[in-house]
């Protein structure tokens, strides 16, 4: 059996910040997802105030440094 194989092109940026736009949505649809996460377990948890806001913090600032990247 002869098997054809298609041949596929992909744009690869010239600059990250193209891809800008395609990661903050990813990262939209993510913190979406982890936010619902951290409402029904972790802010409802038995974790002291203190850790649940560290764990926020976290998480704010590691989206921020993943978006600066790529600015």
């Amino acid at each position: 059996m002869d098997k054809q194989i298609k041949k596929i092109s992909i744009k690869i940026p010239d600059h990250l910040s193209e891809m800008k736009p395609d990661i903050e949505l990813i990262i939209n649809k993510n913190e979406t997802i982890i936010s619902k996460y951290l409402e029904r377990h972790i802010y409802t948890s038995t974790i002291s105030d203190i850790n649940k806001k560290k764990i926020e913090e976290l998480f704010i600032k590691n989206r921020n440094l993943i978006l600066t990247t790529f600015s």
